[in-house]
């Protein structure tokens, strides 16, 4: 997983009405109280690029960790359905693909899915790094863009590239400012 660099981290989840909730991620900490619908959002505050983390999220006796989580930044690629052309098709895959391996560069697919209204939660998807064996199914565009602008020597930001699947409306699945998840 990658969260965008230089912008409030938020976690948000459900619990029991009235729980509290513990979130721990890179050594920082932010708490939430569930609402009466079981609701809760903490948001940690921005951080430099770095990693890899773990997310820590707490509720009583129930803990839930994310390894491997980066901080750094995250590019939805998005548009006509030529977004979902895999890496494998590409006229130099064997070669590209063997080449492929930078666990900086992390892929999610955003499953195919119809909704009328705005989801608070995903069925499915996974975020995947970059390497020969996953790298066959990426798509040639967006992770072409991720090979293309690497990190940096004097940055160590990850790249998260969600691509939700063909023609999809992103203006659901981000916030105002554009960020992805809030």
């Amino acid at each position: 997983m990658v969260v965008q660099r230089g912008a409030p981290v938020t976690v948000w989840g459900c619990a029991a009405p009235g729980s509290a909730v513990r979130v721990t991620f890179a050594r920082r900490t932010a708490s939430a109280t569930a609402d009466a619908t079981g609701r809760w959002k903490a948001a940690l505050p921005a951080m430099q690029a770095g990693g890899p983390h773990e997310l820590a999220v707490e509720q009583g006796a129930s803990r839930i960790v994310l390894r491997d989580v980066l901080v750094g930044d995250v590019w939805v690629a998005s548009g006509q359905s030529n977004m979902e052309w895999p890496l494998s098709q590409a006229t130099d895959a064997a070669r590209v693909i063997a080449a492929a391996n930078d666990a900086g560069i992390r892929h999610f697919a955003v499953p195919h899915t119809i909704a009328d209204q705005p989801a608070d939660d995903l069925e499915g998807g996974e975020w995947k790094a970059a390497n020969p064996r996953a790298r066959h199914a990426s798509p040639l565009r967006g992770l072409g863009r991720g090979t293309r602008a690497l990190v940096r020597p004097e940055d160590s930001a990850g790249r998260g590239m969600p691509r939700p699947c063909g023609s999809s409306r992103l203006n659901r699945s981000t916030s105002a400012r554009g960020r992805w998840g809030g």
